[in-house]
């Protein structure tokens, strides 16, 4: 029955919920990519992607082999089962190593449950964290699942976290993280051959690189972006800090000990805190489910798990061992943490759920966890649910009922709300007045990709991070191209997230310049029309 139910939550995904939404910014992000690498185009040498490359070319084999009519609706299919296989490939490989039935867990359920609350409302359209997940479930599934493990195994495996860490950058750690477990449960020979591994695959992919472009080129868009203090941010301050509220922070940090003196009427062992801390921090997150952004709960959720695991290894190298496996999966949870824009470890939210639960189940046993479960599972996975229907940055589904498919083929099976509609709309016309060499600022990503036109910039998305900051020499090379910039009205009246002046400067110099200094020389509903050769009389 469980098996059924978690194929029938893919389906209800893929045929229902992914039919709705289509939001200017992330969702045609990589797919703008991908389009460039289909036309010809080089990543670095021929526009700039700040992001190793995996995830472009990965998902640039699907446009080319998916039908053109409906393919962002397909790409959306293709998402969802992908996004199954990273949480059938975790939860298989936990299994093969834990066996879930030891502690009443149906491995069909927990997928089901994992699947649902991973995958919330995030859109199912190509996304670089998204990949680097699923590559690091895949090496996670082949070192779970051999247990008399040859260098070929190590190889394959080896493979798979070099094309997770080459997914995004905060997967870096992936193959630090596996080349720990080896070593701690296998010993330093067999981690030498995993090493060796990464090593000649790190060759290849540098004799691809400099096949394409220059290394420090390619190194220079990669590794200009982020400072150390990013990744305390986002690797660290974000999980002590998830309780905005001081007093709440101190109680949950104080319950555990007021419960363990109870218990004992004495003050309480580091490992018996440790354990009630876990619980405290665990009931916090249920508890602020519907009062606070889940992305956050999933945060809190985190700290539950990684106090479980301290409490549980209680820094003996024996237990370490035995439970590394439940660490590597919070590893590639707090990888996929490691993002300036999306901080939180939602996406790879099994990794979490399976390490708690499994860890505590000896703990919850007198509370008869078998009952539990479902008992927080199902109104968990119902509120999830309900944040389904309103997609990524769109509104409710009801709201959405205009279909993209006028268009662009490629949008048949989408709808969206009348904003979207009419924008789209608005500039399929414009493309047809004004001929296939425009420019789309600031943002619209996937702009060139739904109306089969090439994009004369060399960056997808002109805001100022993917620029790589460099607002004057863009303007520069826009002011030698002749051809109309068409800059979004949005921009200057407010987008969701950009209400004040500071938010433009924030988001897009390049995108305020225009508006700020040229003289728009036509205007429709959601855009205003610049001469790109007037750019040039404004530059010192």
């Amino acid at each position: 029955m469980y098996k059924y139910c978690f194929f029938l939550t893919i389906a209800f995904y893929c045929f229902f919920i992914g039919h709705y939404g289509c939001e200017n910014w992330d969702s045609g992000f990589i797919t703008g990519f991908c389009w460039r690498l289909i036309n010809g185009e080089n990543a670095y040498q021929d526009f700039i992607y700040l992001r190793p490359p995996v995830s472009i070319y990965w998902h640039s084999i699907f446009m080319q082999i998916l039908p053109v009519e409906g393919q962002y609706y397909y790409f959306r299919i293709v998402g969802y089962l992908l996004f199954a296989l990273q949480v059938f490939l975790a939860v298989s490989g936990f299994d093969h190593l834990y066996d879930l039935k030891k502690i009443n867990v149906n491995k069909w359920a927990m997928m089901t449950v994992c699947f649902i609350i991973s995958v919330h409302n995030f859109f199912a359209n190509p996304w670089f964290t998204v990949d680097g997940i699923l590559f690091a479930t895949v090496a996670f599934y082949i070192i779970a699942r051999f247990k008399n493990r040859n260098y070929g195994v190590y190889f394959l495996a080896a493979l798979f976290c070099m094309l997770s860490a080459l997914s995004k950058q905060s997967f870096y750690f992936i193959p630090i993280i596996f080349t720990a477990w080896i070593a701690i449960e296998n010993g330093l020979k067999k981690s030498v051959y995993f090493l060796s591994s990464i090593t000649i695959i790190g060759f290849l992919f540098f004799v691809w690189i400099n096949s394409i472009t220059t290394f420090s080129t390619f190194s220079g868009q990669v590794s200009g972006k982020t400072k150390l203090s990013d990744l305390f941010e986002v690797g660290f301050r974000i999980y002590l800090h998830c309780y905005h509220n001081k007093f709440i922070f101190a109680s949950v940090l104080l319950l555990p000990f007021i419960i363990s003196f109870y218990k004992q009427k004495s003050i309480p062992r580091l490992s018996v805190y440790l354990k009630w801390l876990s619980v405290s921090v665990f009931a916090s997150a249920l508890i602020a489910i519907p009062l606070i952004d889940f992305k956050t709960v999933i945060i809190i959720f985190f700290n539950a798990a990684v106090i479980a695991f301290i409490y549980k290894t209680n820094f003996s190298f024996k237990k370490i061992r035995f439970y590394f496996p439940a660490g590597i999966l919070l590893g590639i949870s707090w990888c996929c943490a490691l993002s300036l824009g999306y901080a939180s470890p939602i996406l790879f939210s099994t990794g979490i759920i399976l390490v708690f639960f499994f860890l505590m189940y000896e703990d919850f046993a007198f509370i008869q966890i078998k009952k539990i479960y479902p008992l927080l599972a199902i109104p968990v996975c119902i509120f999830v649910l309900f944040t389904a229907t309103k997609p990524y940055r769109e509104e409710r589904i009801s709201s959405l009922n205009y279909s993209l498919a006028t268009v662009s083929p490629k949008l048949k099976y989408i709808q969206s709300d009348k904003k979207t509609f009419e924008k789209y709309m608005d500039l399929k016309q414009l493309v047809s007045r004004y001929g296939n060499d425009y420019i789309v600022a600031p943002s619209l990503p996937m702009a060139h990709y739904l109306f089969d036109t090439q994009n004369p910039m060399p960056a997808e998305w002109l805001t100022n991070f993917e620029i790589n900051d460099d607002v004057y020499g863009f303007l520069k090379f826009t002011s030698k191209k002749h051809c109309p910039v068409f800059l979004e009205k949005s921009f200057i009246d407010g987008e969701p997230f950009i209400k004040t002046e500071a938010d433009r400067e924030w988001f897009s110099l390049y995108g305020l310049f225009i508006y700020k200094n040229c003289h728009p020389i036509a205007e429709t509903d959601y855009f205003l029309i610049y001469d790109a050769d007037e750019i040039g009389k404004y530059l010192n």
